[in-house]
């Protein structure tokens, strides 16, 4: 799955992606069932590549 970049700036936290969202819902469900999969993993893939970078430890090399 290719995830864009600017993703994260669509997510639908906002009010008007929320409102985008529920329109697409209504018109096509399966597109946007695929589309907040989509926000869900970019959210997820953030968390997670936060927090291994707060796990390594800072006195590396690249320090």
């Amino acid at each position: 799955m290719i995830i864009s970049p600017d993703l994260s700036s669509k997510l639908a936290i906002d009010t008007k992606s929320l409102d985008d969202m529920h329109r697409l819902v209504k018109r096509d469900p399966d597109q946007a069932l695929h589309k907040a999969a989509q926000q869900f993993e970019a959210l997820f893939m953030n968390m997670l590549l936060k927090s291994m970078r707060d796990a390594t430890p800072k006195d590396g090399l690249f320090e």
